[in-house]
Order: C-alpha cells, then sequence, then structure tokens
C-alpha cells in the first residue's frame, strides 16, 4: 500500500541520513496512525478542504463516506463532530465524538489530546477539563492551530474578549 511504502520510505531516509531519536524507532507506520484505506483518506482529505472553506455539509458528507469505509478512523469521527456542529447536529456530533474516543488509540499523541478535549466538551460536559486539555496541548504543540481556534471559541462563548484575543493571536 502507499501508506507501507512511506513508512519505508521515511525508514530508509532515517537511516541513510544517519538521523537517530529516540522516537524514530518506536514510531507507529503511517497506517496505523491514520487508516489503512486509500479511499477512506481521499474521503477524509476532500472533507478536510471543505471544512477549511466552512462548506461544513460537504465536509460531513465527505467525513461520513470515511468512516463508513473505515469505521476505525478516529480523526475522520474527530473532524465529522466539528462539522456536524457547525450545523447544528448536536446530538450527531456527540456521537461522532464518542466514536472518536472508542478509536484514539489509531491517533497521534495531538489527536488524540484534541478528541479528548472534545469529549469532555461534547460528552461529559465539563469545560475545566476541556480547556486545561486544550491548553496543555497549545503549550506541548505551539503550532498546532485547532486547539487554539476551540479555546478561543470557548473563551467568546463564555463573554471572555480579552482571552478570546489573546488565544487568537
Amino acid at each position: 500500500s502507499l501508506f507501507a511504502q512511506i513508512d519505508d520510505l521515511a525508514g530508509r531516509l532515517y537511516r541513510d541520513l544517519d538521523w537517530t531519536s529516540a522516537r524514530t524507532a518506536e514510531a507507529a507506520p503511517v497506517a496505523e496512525l491514520t487508516t489503512a484505506s486509500m479511499e477512506a483518506y481521499q474521503h477524509f482529505l476532500r472533507g478536510s478542504e471543505y471544512h477549511r472553506k466552512v462548506y461544513m455539509r460537504e465536509a460531513a458528507e465527505e467525513f461520513e463516506k470515511a468512516v463508513a469505509i473505515d469505521p476505525g478512523f478516529a480523526l475522520a469521527y474527530f473532524y465529522l463532530t466539528s462539522a456536524y456542529g457547525s450545523l447544528g447536529r448536536w446530538s450527531d456530533a456527540a456521537e461522532s465524538i464518542k466514536k472518536a474516543e472508542q478509536h484514539s488509540s489509531k491517533a497521534t499523541e495531538k489527536e488524540r489530546l484534541l478528541i479528548e478535549a472534545g469529549h469532555a466538551l461534547m460528552v461529559e460536559n465539563d469545560m475545566n477539563r476541556g480547556v486545561f486539555i486544550l491548553q496543555d496541548l497549545g503549550q506541548r504543540y505551539p503550532k498546532e492551530k485547532y486547539s487554539h481556534v476551540m479555546l478561543s471559541q470557548i473563551y467568546y462563548m463564555s463573554g471572555d474578549y480579552q482571552k478570546t484575543v489573546e488565544v487568537a493571536r
């Protein structure tokens, strides 16, 4: 598969360039972290593009196709949650984040934290825990944008406009 070829190429590059890292030896294959299905991944990429353009109905349709093909595709469930939420489909969003968490072992640490924060906010109704996870995620991965977006939305909805602006920067 293409993902196996990517893993093989990355491994050869690390060896040939003599790059060493404690994490390199234990890095999971790409297919284990996303999906083994190229078709599911293509739907995920299309859904992600629609999501970036804020075409949420189309994004939801593509993410739905991705998880229909690979029911263990945690990140697709996470973004499906976001699309459903934007469409006001709250019960579907809650079910989707539950499925994302069920399959979160097939996600990177960063993605697992996003999923955990979403679950805390939507299913557990624990705003403090959700905010804590998102703040932690922002500190661990400062270039990760989605955690900042989620935090700024939380602060905005709670009326804390100063924090909204700080996080959005």
